[in-house]
């Protein structure tokens, strides 16, 4: 049987109690025993796989679509390609991208087509339509990962491989956001797991044709980079298992071919059509970023080594388990360890090179490097004995968790409370509570005992309640200060006529919300100017420019939004239409008055 704990209630194993006594005669012993915890039987087998299947799915529709439209969209990620694909549904410009209905050439325009249709799916629910589809392709990844890890080392690594993808927190955090690099994770993925099966079957089991489409549809998305490193991965394989001939069946001059025409379908339309955009985009937004950083995210050359395992928590802290089971593996040869180290270290190191770096840039390696861990775990628990040092890592891990999720329950409340966020610490609070919970009812449960392939699993079981309290509790809160959804909200109470105008403040999720075009202003005197017109006008500006602007403008505006990252909406008084809401009024230079106005 598969158990995690036997006996608990009425003593131990014989063979248990057994080991025990030899421990305590010598402590450098190895630990206990469990190879019981996994199914053995072909009957077992049968009997867990599709449970393991409907375990996998729950897990994603849970972390990964449940809440998924609760929280506004946050600035200037979600609120700039949300706002891109709203304009092409307004405008039918399905060629070339627009932001405030000007070119927009940092991005290929297939991502916004997703987006599109997302939003035009879900039109009384925008927020879920434009994250639909980064939640899908991340559920995908996870399902089609799992399922390739099945096929090569079993159905048990694969069901681990799963679970590590679809709760590692970077993963769980794309796939629930407006961006491209999920969408792109997943057919950079795809191609990956199609170009491993091609190579661990000698090219019996996949049409060599396969992976070259899923790279040309992944360079839709995001440019060359998806090829870079298919061919990185299918060279770096051959150099470490020693195998060169399977390349020839992959038929790589076809293949550059293939993908290429498939991404064709859009860069030469666009080429036509814009061929400025498509120029800046492969040179400036991807050679150039490469090379110098700029534009973009110059960042220094190790940042991935402190980044990827703060990303890939919680299931970092299993990485010394699984470390050692992993490097026999490649020692020995194995093609399908052999496969994801290629694949992780291919992707890890592409983007090391490049001066420009994200953390989400290097979201490819999660499939592999799940895999390789659950592959080592599995492993681990599986071996005869465990390590002393093994032991004590498992539940010093275990405990150490549950004293911290406790601690920021018991801290993080009352200083949230002090700071004047009720809202916030509730939220803490609650996110915290779940993991401590579940942490804390483990350990005492597993006391006295290793047991650990249960403290593994409830350590992922608590970090996956924890992140799902977040999103659905203080996610939308945190987002809120990151958008501007309140704001547009307040427009809607304006004359229809009325026109916007910002000045240094970003304009992005306003753009989406208030379905306006809104103009940049330069300088504190356009702004005052526009203010002074007779015409109604509202002007988005920061609080730090709120003095200079008024000064300047010798009249008095009234304030009707202000939020919580010092950005306020400012309407002059022919855009005031009806009862005006108890929205405070601010004259020209009157600093105190002005400050006041600010007061709780």
């Amino acid at each position: 049987m598969f158990s995690w704990k036997q006996n608990h209630r009425g003593g131990e194993p014989a063979r248990i109690s057994a080991h025990r006594a030899d421990l305590n005669e010598n402590q450098s012993a190895p630990s206990l025993v469990y190879k019981d915890e996994f199914p053995q039987t072909g009957e077992e087998k049968r009997r867990y796989i599709p449970l393991g299947i409907i375990t996998l799915a729950l897990l994603v529709a849970a972390l990964y679509f449940c809440c998924l439209g609760r929280s506004p969209l946050f600035d200037p990620d979600e609120g700039r390609h949300a706002e891109v694909a709203r304009e092409a549904l307004v405008t039918g410009n399905w060629v070339t991208p627009t932001l405030n209905f000007e070119p927009y050439h940092h991005k290929p325009m297939p991502f916004y087509w997703l987006v599109a249709a997302g939003l035009s799916g879900f039109r009384t629910a925008p927020e879920f339509g434009a994250r639909l589809p980064s939640a899908l392709a991340a559920g995908a990844a996870v399902l089609g990962t799992a399922w390739w890890a099945s096929r090569f080392w079993g159905p048990l690594v694969g069901f681990w491989t799963g679970v590590i993808l679809a709760t590692a927190s970077g993963f769980v955090a794309v796939g629930r956001a407006v961006l491209v690099d999920m969408s792109f994770t997943w057919w950079v993925t795809a191609s990956h797991l199609l170009l491993g099966w091609f190579a661990l079957s000698a090219g019996g089991a996949v049409r060599w044709y396969l992976p070259w489409i899923c790279v040309g549809l992944a360079m839709l998305l995001k440019g060359p980079a998806a090829l870079l490193l298919l061919l990185g991965s299918a060279l770096f394989y051959s150099a470490l298992a020693g195998q060169w001939a399977w390349l020839r069946q992959l038929k790589p001059l076809r293949g550059l071919v293939l993908a290429t025409a498939v991404a064709s379908i859009w860069y030469l339309w666009a080429a036509v059509v814009a061929p400025e955009y498509v120029r800046e985009f492969l040179w400036l937004h991807n050679v150039e970023r490469f090379v110098t950083g700029r534009p973009g995210h110059p960042q220094n050359f190790l940042y991935y080594l402190y980044v990827m395992p703060a990303v890939f928590l919680p299931w970092t802290l299993w990485w010394p388990l699984a470390a050692r089971p992993v490097f026999q593996d490649l020692v020995q040869r194995k093609p399908a360890s052999l496969f994801c180290a290629a694949w992780a270290l291919c992707v890890v190191g592409f983007f090391t090179l490049s001066k420009g770096k994200l953390p989400t840039y290097v979201l490819p390696a999660f499939p592999p490097l799940a895999a390789l861990t659950a592959a080592g775990l599995v492993a681990f628990f599986r071996s005869e004995h465990f390590p002393g040092w093994a032991v004590r890592w498992v539940t010093g891990m275990h405990g150490t968790l549950a004293v911290a999720a406790a601690a920021t329950l018991v801290l993080g409340w009352p200083i949230l409370q002090l700071v004047h966020e009720p809202e916030l610490a509730a939220a803490v609070a609650c996110v915290a509570a779940v993991a401590s919970a579940v942490l804390a009812a483990s350990y005492w449960w597993c006391r006295g005992q290793c047991l650990p392939v249960a403290r593994v699993a409830f350590v992922a079981v608590a970090f996956g309640a924890a992140q799902l309290t977040f999103y659905a509790m203080a996610a939308p809160l945190l987002s809120a200060r990151y958008s501007l959804h309140d704001a547009a909200q307040a427009l809607h109470q304006l004359a229809p006529d009325t026109a916007l105008f910002t000045y240094d403040a970003g304009i992005n999720s306003l753009l989406f919300y208030s379905g306006r075009a809104v103009k940049k202003l330069e300088t504190s005197e356009q702004a005052a100017g526009v203010l002074a017109r007779e015409e109604p006008t509202v002007l988005l500006t920061k609080r730090a420019h709120l003095d200079e602007v008024l000064c300047a403008t010798g009249k008095p505006v009234t304030m009707i939004w202000s939020g919580e990252r010092d950005k306020l909406l400012l309407a002059n008084r022919a855009s005031i239409v009806g009862d005006q809401n108890g929205w405070k009024v601010l004259s020209g230079c009157a600093r105190s008055a002005n400050k006041a106005a600010f007061a709780p």
